[in-house]
């Protein structure tokens, strides 16, 4: 029996992040070459090619950990212009996490950070039955107005049950609340239920993770509507259901797979090679199963990595 004196619950952006890993991770469908070395004291820098229909472009990534104040990441994208930094530090606070990020990243959701260079300074502070976290982004809203936005989360918890809740405001003219969500989450050494609201309640997720045995995990989400595949906002949304599941067949062998209600069918074969040492090779699928009972490919991607991850 767990300990109930010393759960910490996670940060509100963790709450259901055992299903996005696994509906998620692996599922890279460029073709790409990727070299990482790690060095003795604490640096590992990450080299990746990638090959496009019209164009191949290369990707940096260095990462420094140094253990008297926590790390420092930097990464140059020639193929999407990303330009971005990242310090985190997590000496400065026993039970804090504090991160300072900025660059241009055309890559992301936000539109403060898609569409101009931004700076994002964000905390974090653990400890038993609380998680509290905030964060200020700053970016350029275009025409040479900068805006920003400030947001906050606590999350309680008790015998593996977690509580929480997030607001962001943004910080214009208009002064106006932009965001307000609620999340909860059960998670014991087998499995991790969560339910968490979007777009100030009006979507809700539900995901089920289940770690079967040490080699297999299995997962479901139910989501109440869906955004992000709509050409216009007038379309009509609709209800998602996704199965998920990752099987490590044997040491070096990784196998993932996921499908959902609309006929979308993802899978992933990953594979390390005994010789030469420190290979791997991946391959990424995604198809759309059509009425006459056919699959249609939309993505494929073959991948091999030189080094450890």
């Amino acid at each position: 029996m767990a300990d109930k004196s010393v759960f910490t619950p996670p940060v509100f952006a963790n709450l259901g992040k055992s299903f996005r890993d696994l509906v998620k991770k692996k599922y890279d469908f460029d073709n790409a070459f990727k070299i990482t070395s790690k060095t003795n004291f604490g640096l590992t820098l990450s080299t990746t090619g990638k090959v496009y229909k019209d164009k191949v472009a290369a990707a940096t990534k260095a990462v420094y950990v140094d253990k008297s104040f926590g790390e420092v990441e930097g990464e140059l994208d020639a193929g999407t212009n990303k330009l971005w930094g990242k310090v985190t530090l997590t000496r400065l606070l026993g039970n804090a996490r504090f991160i300072v990020s900025g660059g241009y990243d055309p890559t992301s959701k936000d539109p403060l950070v898609k569409d101009s260079h931004s700076i994002k300074a964000e905390g974090e502070y653990r400890k038993d039955f609380l998680a509290a976290s905030g964060s200020v982004l700053v970016g350029d809203e275009g025409k040479g107005a900068i805006s920003s936005v400030v947001e906050g989360a606590a999350v309680i918890g008790y015998d593996n049950l977690s509580v929480g809740g997030q607001v962001k405001v943004k910080l214009d003219q208009a002064q106006q609340l932009s965001d307000y969500n609620v999340g909860a989450q059960y998670e014991n050494k087998n499995f991790v239920a969560s339910l968490l609201t979007e777009n100030q309640g009006d979507v809700i997720r539900i995901s089920y993770v289940h770690q079967i045995n040490p080699d297999y995990q299995l997962g479901v989400e139910v989501l109440s509507d869906e955004f992000d595949h709509l050409a216009k906002p007038t379309d009509p949304r609709r209800r998602v259901l996704t199965l998920a599941s990752q099987y490590q067949l044997d040491r070096d062998t990784l196998l993932k797979a996921k499908a959902n209600n609309f006929g979308e069918v993802g899978a992933v074969v990953e594979h390390r090679l005994s010789k030469p040492t420190g290979l791997t090779v991946g391959a990424a699928a995604q198809f759309k199963a059509t009425g006459s009972s056919r699959f249609a490919t939309e993505k494929f991607g073959l991948s091999i990595s030189v080094g450890d991850e």
